[in-house]
Parts: C-alpha cells; structure tokens; sequence
C-alpha cells in the first residue's frame, strides 16, 4: 500500500470518526452537567480524528522536501500516536457506524491503523539515527 493510498485510507476513516463524533454531540442533553461519560465519549472520538487530521496535514507540509523523508515522517508521527486505547476506542465504534460506504471506509481504516500500531510501516531504524 502506497502513502498515497494509506493517506486517503486515513481520511476517509477520519470522515467517518467526525460522523460519529456529531452523532454523539446530537445525542447530549440540552444540559451536559450530568453527562460526563457521554461527553468523554465525544472527546475521545474527537481527540483520536484531530491527532490523525495532524499527521495528515504534516505530511502535506513534508512533501515540499524529500518525498521519503515525508513517508518517514508520516508513517512513524501516526505509528508512534496510536496506543491500545486507540485500539479498544476503534473497536468500540464499528456498531456505531452508519451506511454501507461509512462501514467499509471504517473496516478498512480500522485495519490500517491496527498495521500502523503492530510497527508495519514502521521507518527504516536509519531514519531515527541522529548525527551531528
């Protein structure tokens, strides 16, 4: 898988996080004083899409220079974010995905981020050697 295809993998799961995320909004009471867990539900979501959405447009901003060093940059900011909540957090949401396009755009971007998580497009250890 190109970055290109894991980048547009990435922003179409995002698009489907933000869905969920404004379904959960529309879903609190007028008054949120007493809804705590709803509220950590939405922040987690949120939290999880504005961090991708970050790499994302970091990796646009990479590609002015080296396009592997982009790659690089990409691929460790994402792999180096993710940590088991992310995962269970992922995991949780599958039920709450709404139309056929939204969860096929999900299982595939769910599958990716579990690769990014097991190191798979990990850089080459020659990329995090500092010299000076």
């Amino acid at each position: 898988m190109t970055a290109e295809e894991r980048v547009a993998v990435l922003r179409r799961g995002v698009g489907v996080l933000r869905a969920i995320e404004a379904e959960r909004r529309a879903a609190l009471p007028p008054t949120d004083r007493d809804s705590f867990a709803q509220l950590a539900a939405v922040r987690d979501v949120m939290g999880l899409a504005d961090r991708l959405e970050m790499h994302l447009e970091m990796f646009e901003g990479f590609l002015g220079g080296s396009y592997a060093d982009a790659v690089y940059a990409f691929d460790s900011g994402i792999g180096s974010h993710l940590d088991p909540d992310d995962m269970a957090l992922l995991d949780s949401l599958e039920p709450l995905v709404r139309g056929q396009d939204a969860r096929r755009d999900f299982h595939e971007f769910r599958a990716l981020l579990h690769r990014y998580a097991a190191g798979e497009f990990r850089p080459p250890e020659s990329y995090f050697d500092i010299s000076t």
